[in-house]
């Protein structure tokens, strides 16, 4: 008894911090994000944004969204060149070159290619056709991914970058955003944050943290609902990165988009093969993207859904005293059918007037007998 009542109790806690372990940064929900990189993309030249956030709970995803919507319909699409900061030496920016110059010989560093920068030449018309061919039609955004984890030579050629929008004598093109997208310090301890506070007063500075309601909203169409419905309950379950655990195995809003596709292909195999959907495989199946012990208690979530009918569930609430109880396992219910069974009964009534708040006190009655 005393443990599930623990159980219940758990279901209405956070499991995970995500906010900012800086006070003075602000944080942001999943729709404040997509504001704040719109009005990035409003004006390109202006102070680049810094996004701060745990691991895995989709900061590019959210980047490349926006930017996807912002693309007008026969208009050339905005792009995003996404950058991997870590694994790059200054070379990878720009090469040291000799050129003669009227003057002289001058040292100067020439650009890669997959920069969208353009080299001025003193003629208008000339220098405008060459900020459109860098721009590439509409510009777009160049994302500096784990720009904090970087090394200090590759952060002082962003620096550079993003205070004079030049590298070298070339100039970015001026359709261009630049944003970054860091981890916060701790998330992950075998890594070293680098991160200068030159470089850090060159941009504004938010910290993601998602919020289950706004992941939701993308992930329907995209997610099993049978997850979103199993989430909608045991929302301590959707972000649980614990820095104690080496694994890294751990859910997230894209360790969750992984499971609903290996759900998927599960199902598929099962059915093309003629073999039966048993727990075992489906734990087996999301358990890989969002760890076992999730994994079983959402494999008796499914399971149970195929047994329990709209009809036992309303009796739960119409007539407690006759209403079906999950199976026993030793002197109490077992655990995992139990938390099914309250997840299911909220998800059936989600968008009535109960909510899980007021549900929990019914549910525990009944549970407990």
């Amino acid at each position: 008894m005393k443990k599930i009542e623990e159980s219940l109790q758990l279901i209405l806690e956070e499991a995970v911090d995500l906010k900012h372990p800086n006070p003075n940064v602000i944080n942001v929900n999943a729709e404040e994000l997509a504001e704040e990189i719109e009005m990035a993309l409003m004006d390109p030249e202006g102070t680049s944004l810094m996004i701060w956030g745990a691991p895995g709970i989709g900061k590019t995803k959210i980047v490349s969204s926006v930017l996807e919507a912002a693309s007008k319909p026969g208009q050339p699409i905005m792009r995003l060149i996404d950058v991997a900061t870590p694994n790059m030496a200054p070379d990878d920016w720009a090469l040291p070159a000799v050129k003669e110059m009227e003057t002289g010989w001058q040292a100067m560093d020439i650009p890669k290619n997959w920069l969208p920068v353009w080299t001025p030449t003193g003629d208008p018309e000339e220098d405008a056709k060459r900020n459109d061919a860098a721009n590439m039609g509409n510009g777009g955004i160049l994302f500096f991914d784990e720009l904090s984890r970087a090394s200090s030579a590759v952060q002082n050629t962003c620096l550079k970058l993003i205070d004079e929008r030049k590298i070298g004598q070339s100039r970015l093109g001026d359709k261009w955003v630049m944003i970054a997208a860091s981890n916060r310090e701790g998330d992950d301890p075998t890594s070293e944050i680098n991160f200068s506070t030159a470089l850090g007063n060159r941009f504004s500075q938010i910290n993601f943290v998602p919020d289950f309601d706004s992941w939701k909203q993308w992930a329907h169409g995209k997610v099993d609902q049978r997850i979103l419905d199993f989430l909608e309950f045991n929302r301590d379950d959707f972000y649980t990165l614990d820095d104690e655990d080496e694994s890294g195995i751990f859910a997230s809003p894209r360790s969750w988009a992984a499971a609903s596709e290996s759900l998927s292909r599960q199902m598929q195999y099962a059915k093309d093969k003629g073999v039966p959907l048993t727990a075992k495989r489906l734990t087996r199946a999301i358990g890989k993207n969002i760890g076992k012990g999730i994994a079983e208690r959402l494999a008796a979530f499914l399971k149970l859904m195929e047994t329990w009918s709209p009809a036992d569930l309303r009796q739960v609430f119409t007539d407690p005293g006759k209403a079906r109880l999950p199976k026993k396992a030793g002197t109490g219910y077992d655990l995992a059918e139990s938390a099914a069974v309250l997840s299911m009964l909220v998800t059936t009534t989600k968008d009535r007037e109960l909510t899980p708040r007021r549900i929990c006190p019914i549910s525990r009655n009944i549970l407990l007998g």
